[in-house]
């Protein structure tokens, strides 16, 4: 039993550091959490994680509340309360200060709806703070459903009684050429339905793509205040807050 408990662990690490460094996906993680960590000056009090997953942004916010609680469609052992923001959270309105919706409306066919019911459990001055890729492979499947430019985001925000305040690009055209050449390469993987034989690509893939990852992470880092760079991009941050 214990060894069965190891190796899930050992294998939810190796998972964990491919992501974050390894595949083509770190480029994009990185650099969301770089566009992330400019939102804290408007993190405080109660927050509520909105789609949170295993709560990859955790460390980032935890700081700077009192209570953090997490929400999710599936339950799991970060989930605190299972619901569907689209159709209804069981929470009282103008309960939390800070509420942080990260990699999560593009799976909800309801977007609107979703943002709607956020809004009604944030406090009176309290902010959203919000993710959403616009240039990603699709994930997730068959629960991905949109991409939002940055004027549809401000549509959807002001229509549920939200200021937007702040809009941060996550990367540049060159953050999206270095994930689409990653995302091509870790494809190769695919090529066998055997998973084991996925795997063993996959980690021959690795000493390919992780270069390229951080050589476009760094180059779009070095690059990032060139503004005609700026038109394409990975995704969006977006601060709003509740008048």
């Amino acid at each position: 039993m214990n060894d069965k408990i190891n190796i899930k662990k050992i294998t939810t690490w190796l998972s964990k550091i491919e992501f974050n460094y390894l595949a083509p996906t770190a480029l994009t993680a990185r650099s969301l959490r770089k566009e992330l960590k400019k939102t804290t000056k408007y993190v405080n009090g109660n927050l509520l994680d909105v789609g949170c997953g295993k709560r990859p942004y955790e460390d980032i916010f935890l700081p700077y509340v009192e209570k953090y609680t997490g929400v999710d469609i599936v339950d799991g052992p970060r989930v605190d309360i299972v619901a569907d923001s689209a159709k209804g959270l069981p929470i009282d309105s103008q309960i939390y200060d800070t509420v942080i919706c990260t990699e999560m409306l593009e799976h909800t066919p309801y977007p609107r709806e979703s943002v709607r019911e956020i809004t009604r459990v944030i406090k009176t001055g309290g902010h959203l703070i919000l993710s959403t890729p616009f240039i990603h492979k699709l994930h997730g499947e068959p629960y991905d459903y949109y991409r939002f430019s940055c004027h549809i985001l401000k549509v959807i925000l002001q229509e549920a009684k939200l200021e937007p305040l702040e809009i941060h690009n996550v990367g540049t055209s060159i953050a999206v050429l270095g994930r689409q050449i990653g995302d091509i390469i870790y494809a190769f993987s695919d090529i066998s339905k055997n998973t084991l034989l996925r795997k063993i690509i996959r980690v021959i893939c690795m000493p390919i793509t992780a270069p390229i990852v951080w050589f476009f992470y760094i180059l779009d880092c070095a690059v990032s205040r060139c503004r005609f760079l700026k038109c394409t991009t990975l995704g969006f941050v977006v601060v709003a807050r509740k008048t």
